[in-house]
């Protein structure tokens, strides 16, 4: 286990929180459906990056519900020590465009490979308690990184569901780049970080089934959105485009990190990729 010091006392924390997502585990029931968005029972699983939390995607998910894309049914709240506690009550039949809320607790100085054993025990739950079959994500920041790490590591796992739909959010996919690094013309890159390097190992093991949004920010003409580098980003093209179903790229200008989880062009492209008849 990493040892990881926090300035806080811990109860003190976990009431916090824990007020947080008691006070907010549901959106609204849908009051409207839109002729132009399909819905369906498939889960949307939304997972906050390094130091974020509950308020990484409340806002989000008000949004979303206010525009009638999705009804948020469950939190998951993974505890310290790795626990898993499902807070919400929810009929996985009904085709409300189900939104999922991932908690971490403990979310400093943690690899990419001991979230995505998180993520991926979320999963076979939902697989075994729910039913589910296929599934969803909206990912910031860290939580991305680690989503798509599960992706190369347990992409064969029979035992939780299949990924439909991946949407990106300022994803490190590459921590050893920096802004003024280059890509190589395949899309390849001259150094990679440890986690990189097992990606890319283990390429051929991510679920050709996938479809991923790939979102990242420009600000003030500096290819870095202030925290992470684009070619981090950009690094994922050479990993999965020749595997996957779909995998798309999209660059927003003039976004901060943390403002890649509160902004409504956001919004609308996450709706557009997941929800919209096409």
């Amino acid at each position: 286990m990493d040892q990881i010091q926090f300035p806080i006392n811990m109860a003190k924390r976990k009431r916090f929180l824990e007020g947080i997502l008691i006070h907010d585990v549901s959106c609204k029931r849908l009051e409207a459906r839109r002729s132009d968005l399909k819905y369906s029972n498939i889960p949307t699983l939304f997972i906050h990056g390094s130091m974020g939390g509950a308020l990484s995607f409340n806002n989000m998910l008000k949004r979303l519900n206010a525009k009638f894309a999705g009804e948020k049914v469950l939190l998951v709240i993974v505890t310290f020590t790795g626990k898993l506690r499902f807070i919400g009550d929810w009929d996985a039949r009904l085709d409300n465009n189900p939104l999922i809320q991932v908690i971490f607790e403990r979310n400093i100085g943690v690899s990419y490979k001991r979230e995505a054993e998180w993520i991926n025990q979320i999963l076979h739950v939902l697989k075994f308690k729910f039913g589910v079959e296929k599934y969803n994500a909206v990912a910031h920041s860290w939580g991305s990184g680690s989503l798509v790490y599960m992706g190369f590591a347990n992409g064969q796992d029979k035992d939780v569901p299949e990924i439909n739909k991946f949407v990106l959010l300022a994803a490190p996919i590459n921590n050893a780049l920096h802004k003024w690094n280059h890509l190589n013309p395949d899309g390849s890159s001259q150094k990679g970080d440890s986690s990189f390097k097992f990606m890319e190992i283990n390429r051929k093991y991510f679920p050709e089934t996938a479809q991923i949004l790939n979102v990242y920010s420009n600000r003030k003409n500096r290819k870095t959105d202030g925290s992470v580098p684009n070619v981090s980003s950009q690094s994922l093209a050479y990993l999965v485009r020749d595997t996957v179903k779909e995998y798309r790229e999209a660059l927003v200008e003039d976004l901060s990190h943390f403002e890649m989880h509160e902004n409504e062009r956001i919004d609308d492209m996450i709706i557009d990729f997941l929800w919209r008849n096409k």
